[in-house]
């Protein structure tokens, strides 16, 4: 199976932590980082820059669940400046040089201007924040290792996991054991410099509480790789009560350490659309008044009632509506969010998704959540492209958690909107690896034809179209023929040309 949560991992790494780095400066410890609207400016100069080498700058956005991605234009002569949004003080950017897989990190702070100089696999920073700015060598080596560290597997078998499936608080303690079991890879590393130690340690924290948050889909996934080949049984595992998320209490939710990871916002969304949480919608109703509900069920399972916890949760209520829905806000949501916060940094990030939002939603089209088609998954993919005979199709492989894939529909917004009225169809497939409930939100802002897949149909297709990880794109002509695959998103031009070509 290829798509598990070490899969999930190491495309967040091939983004992100190809670009962090070990030192040997002395300065141990990271800054930590506070919500803070502004815009950065980075410049600099490549000695070794070659003219065609792709440099891209990339920087987590806690708030708004995104990575903020740009491609840095680079002279003839390896200069560049660029200015780039950021949601926190400091941030933490990543420079990743496509052609030679080099990554750095460097500093950012808003209205205040960093700048580098990179030397073939050194960095440093002539001016500006400075004080994580490195390249890496062996830091994106230990977050895979620790990705692969399975450990919950040597305590999984089918006897305990039943028990589990009947008592969900008899995970918590696998839970706990293979997140331990990941983080001593960090901590037994000398070669990782404390401040890396802090970063992975938070970013890699981040991605187990979602994943730990998301119990049943996580039960069926550790049942499908633990049963025998030819099993052909079902199970039906139901939504734990509270007494299962006790364990929030130990992940220290309300550190600032974890607004370096642009995940940490997904969390919430993932308590938000929880059944069990059962928190309502913030739709019109002012915010102390919401809060009060939030707090009776989440204070003691966070052991907080005030603090960093409840900004974020009320941020990603409205970024519920803002980001999946692609529903502006309301006047009435917008006098709330001023009550609230007043001139607090949350609501300048909020206000200006509002904008980006309002100009969306006026050309958004119709979003249709499609029945699997009933055939054997031999055929599946081909049932689905038949459906749109005599159309151009693009077929966009994709996850919730994936944020190379989100990026990917982001710049291909402006290709949907040119092509409307033409005869072209994007269909968007996933599985039970993205939690349906969060599926059945983001879809809401997602035009296009729209799939739910089994683990099992999901794993067929990807062995028998010959892919190892999400994005990935597959165009078929009108004849429903395979003419153009990528795996990983080959950019909104390239792919406006594949379709345009098949138009013609």
């Amino acid at each position: 199976m290829k798509n598990g949560i070490i899969s999930k991992l190491i495309i967040i790494v091939g983004i992100c932590f190809l670009t962090i780095a070990c030192s040997n400066s002395d300065k141990k410890v990271l800054p930590e980082p506070k919500i803070q609207a502004g815009i950065a400016k980075l410049s600099g100069k490549i000695e070794d820059y070659k003219p065609g080498e792709e440099m891209i700058l990339s920087v987590p956005a806690p708030i708004t669940m995104d990575m903020q991605r740009q491609d840095i234009k680079v002279e003839d002569d390896g200069t560049f400046s660029l200015d780039i949004p950021i949601e926190t003080n400091p941030a933490i950017g990543f420079i990743y040089n496509t052609t030679t897989n080099h990554g750095f990190t460097i500093n950012l702070k808003p209205d205040i201007e960093t700048k580098i100089i990179i030397n073939k696999d050194s960095i440093s920073t002539v001016s500006g924040p400075d004080f994580y700015t490195e390249y890496n060598v062996h830091t994106s080596n230990a977050f895979i290792k620790a990705a692969q560290t399975a450990a919950r597997y040597d305590l999984l078998n089918k006897e305990v996991l039943d028990s589990c499936i009947e008592n969900p608080q008899k995970y918590i303690p696998i839970n706990q054991y293979d997140l331990d079991k990941r983080l001593d890879v960090f901590d037994n590393d000398s070669l990782l410099s404390e401040r890396s130690k802090i970063y992975l340690n938070y970013y890699l924290k981040s991605h187990h509480i979602e994943n730990a948050l998301h119990f049943t889909e996580n039960m069926e996934k550790i049942w499908r790789s633990i049963k025998k080949d030819g099993d052909t049984t079902t199970i039906k595992i139901n939504e734990p009560d509270l007494s299962y998320y006790t364990f929030l209490k130990d992940y220290d939710l309300e550190n600032p350490y974890y607004l370096y990871s642009e995940v940490y916002g997904q969390i919430f969304q993932t308590i938000l659309g929880n059944k069990t949480f059962n928190i309502p919608e913030i739709e019109e109703t002012p915010v102390k008044e919401w809060l009060v509900g939030v707090k009776d069920t989440m204070a003691e399972l966070i052991g907080a009632d005030t603090g960093l916890f409840y900004d974020m949760i009320i941020s990603q209520a409205y970024m519920r509506q803002l980001t999946y829905a692609l529903e502006p806000l309301s006047e009435k949501q917008i006098q709330n969010i001023k009550e609230y916060f007043g001139d607090a940094e949350i609501a300048k990030i909020l206000f200006l998704k509002n904008k980006e939002i309002v100009k969306l939603a006026a050309n958004k089209g119709e979003t249709n959540i499609n029945e699997t088609p009933s055939v054997p998954k031999e055929k599946l993919l081909e049932a689905i492209v038949e459906k749109y005979k005599d159309k151009v199709v693009l077929v966009d492989f994709w996850a919730t958690w994936c944020g190379p894939c989100l990026e990917g529909m982001k710049k291909l917004l402006p290709v949907k909107d040119e092509m409307k009225g033409k005869d072209i169809v994007f269909v968007y497939i996933t599985c039970t690896s993205s939690p349906i409930k969060l599926w059945e939100e983001r879809v809401k802002g997602i035009d296009g034809e729209h799939y739910y897949l089994t683990g099992e149909e999901w794993d067929y297709i990807l062995d028998s179209t010959d892919f190892n990880g999400i994005p990935t794109y597959i165009l078929y002509d009108k004849n429903g023929i395979e003419k153009y695959k990528s795996e990983g998103f080959p950019g909104a031009e390239k792919l406006k040309k594949e379709i345009e070509r098949l138009l013609r």
